[in-house]
């Protein structure tokens, strides 16, 4: 006699843990907006202070001083946005995880089940989904912004774990490539075959985020 399969109470959630998400996100965008302005300021600052400190000096010392300043201009304009971008957008991404796995966490204890989402094979963003869907939530894995998701949990794992280096590996490259293709308006490869994230890539993912959980909202709500 075959068991009757069960039925799962769908996930119910107080508007206020999405809103919550939300208020993250909103803060993170301002926060990545922030860091594209503050370089364009301090250049103009740093630029202005070097040109007058270069007169004041003596001729034989101008060469040097202006190595220095070129040196962390170029840290200021170039490198310093570069790491701050890949850092927020990783801690963005961990908070997009976290809210996943909220959510799976909620169906765990709604339906009462003995095993939680850390009992099922896999890691991150892809075992929070697997979870949610096996207890009964209309999970949009069909969606575009869940293929926008997928695309930048990869390269979150090269910047992580690889310090953004393209990995050797031929299988590995190419499904790099293929999810930086989807965002090959934000993300570059420089010639150190590293990624380069723009200056547009994180508020653009922050935004993604932002357009999931809107998707998954109605099947979550009370």
């Amino acid at each position: 006699m075959n068991a009757t399969p069960r039925v799962f109470r769908p996930v119910r959630l107080s508007p206020l843990h999405c809103e919550m998400f939300s208020i993250k996100m909103r803060s993170l965008e301002n926060h990545a907006w922030r860091v594209e302005r503050m370089p364009v300021e301090e250049l103009a600052a740093g630029q202005k202070a070097a040109e007058k400190k270069m007169d004041s000096l003596p001729a034989d010392r101008r060469q040097a001083y202006a190595e220095d300043c070129a040196e962390d201009l170029h840290v200021i304009g170039e490198s310093g946005p570069k790491t701050l971008r890949a850092a927020l957008f990783i801690f963005a991404f961990s908070e997009f995880e976290f809210f996943l796995n909220s959510l799976a966490e909620a169906a765990r204890r709604q339906n009462k089940l003995p095993f939680s989402f850390r009992d099922l094979n896999g890691l991150g963003i892809r075992r929070a989904a697997h979870y949610l869907k096996k207890t009964g939530v209309k999970f949009p894995d069909k969606s575009k912004e869940w293929g926008d998701v997928l695309a930048l949990s990869e390269i979150r794992n090269c910047l992580a774990h690889n310090g953004g280096e393209l990995p050797s590996d031929e299988e590995k490259n190419l499904s790099l490539a293929t999810a930086a293709a989807r965002w090959k308006d934000d993300v570059a490869v420089d010639g150190f075959r590293r990624l380069e994230l723009q200056s547009t890539f994180v508020p653009k993912t922050i935004e993604c985020f932002q357009a999931f959980e809107v998707t998954v909202r109605p099947h979550l709500l009370a």
